[in-house]
C-alpha cells in the first residue's frame, strides 16, 4: 500500500502533465519554427530565381542590342566604303553559259544586285533570296543575282533551284573586296556601273532587309 498522501500523488500528477504539456509546447514551438524556417528559404529560393531570370533576360537584352549596334555600324561602314565606286566592266556569264558584258547587263537602267558566293553561309543565301524574291514581284526595278561559283556546274545546279521570275541569274566570280567577308550583300547598280546603297542582309533582323527594299521601292519607283 502506497505510504504517499493524496496531496502528494497529485502533485506529482500535477508535475507530470506540466512536464508533458512543456515538452508537447516545445515540440510545437520547433515545428512552427522548422516552418517559419522553410517559409522563409523557399520565399529567398522563389526570389533568387526571378533575380536569376531578370539577370539573363537583361544580358540577353544587352546582348541582343550589342549585336544589333554591331550589324548597323558594319552596314554603315560598308555602306561608305563602297558607295560611289565603280566595278570594271568584266565578262560574266548566263545560265546558259554565255558570256555577256556587266556592261550590256545595266545598259538602260539600275538594277538591285544581290551578290552571293559559293561558300558563304547557306542560311544567309537562303534568306536573302526569299526576301529577293519577294521584292522582284511588285518592284519596278530590275532584280539580278551575281552568284559566284568557280565552276559552271555548280553554278548551274544551283540555279535550277532558285529559277525565279523577274530575276536575271549571272556567274561572276569577283566583284568587290567585300566578297573576302563571305557574306551575301546587296547594292544598286547603275548603268555607269557605280554602285550605290550597299547593304548586308541578316537572317536574325528580318525587318532591316525589309525596310532596306521598302526604301528602294519608292526610290526607284520611276522606273518603267
Amino acid at each position: 500500500m502506497s505510504s504517499e498522501s493524496p496531496e502528494t500523488i497529485r502533485t506529482t500528477t500535477n508535475l507530470k502533465i506540466v512536464f508533458a504539456l512543456r515538452k508537447n509546447g516545445v515540440l510545437i514551438l520547433l515545428l512552427i519554427v522548422l516552418l517559419i524556417t522553410d517559409l522563409i528559404l523557399m520565399r529567398r529560393t522563389i526570389i533568387s530565381h526571378k533575380e536569376i531570370r531578370i539577370k539573363d533576360s537583361v544580358i540577353h537584352s544587352i546582348v541582343s542590342d550589342n549585336f544589333a549596334l554591331e550589324y548597323i555600324e558594319s552596314n554603315l561602314f560598308y555602306t561608305f566604303e563602297y558607295d560611289g565606286m565603280k566595278i570594271q566592266d568584266i565578262p560574266i556569264k548566263d545560265t546558259a553559259d554565255r558570256t555577256v558584258s556587266l556592261q550590256k547587263v545595266v545598259c538602260e537602267k539600275p538594277a538591285l544586285i544581290f551578290r552571293y558566293q559559293q561558300r558563304d553561309c547557306s542560311e544567309c543565301i537562303a534568306f536573302g533570296l526569299s526576301q529577293l524574291a519577294e521584292f522582284a514581284e511588285s518592284a519596278s526595278i530590275q532584280t539580278i543575282i551575281f552568284a559566284g561559283y568557280s565552276e559552271t556546274y555548280p553554278f548551274k545546279q544551283r540555279t535550277k533551284t532558285i529559277q525565279t521570275k523577274n530575276i536575271a541569274l549571272y556567274n561572276i566570280e569577283k566583284i568587290l573586296p567585300v566578297d573576302k567577308q563571305q557574306i551575301p550583300y546587296c547594292f544598286i547598280l547603275h548603268p555607269d556601273l557605280h554602285i550605290s546603297e550597299l547593304f548586308i542582309p541578316d537572317k536574325s533582323f528580318p525587318e532591316v532587309m525589309k525596310r532596306y527594299m521598302q526604301i528602294l521601292k519608292a526610290k526607284y519607283s520611276f522606273i518603267q
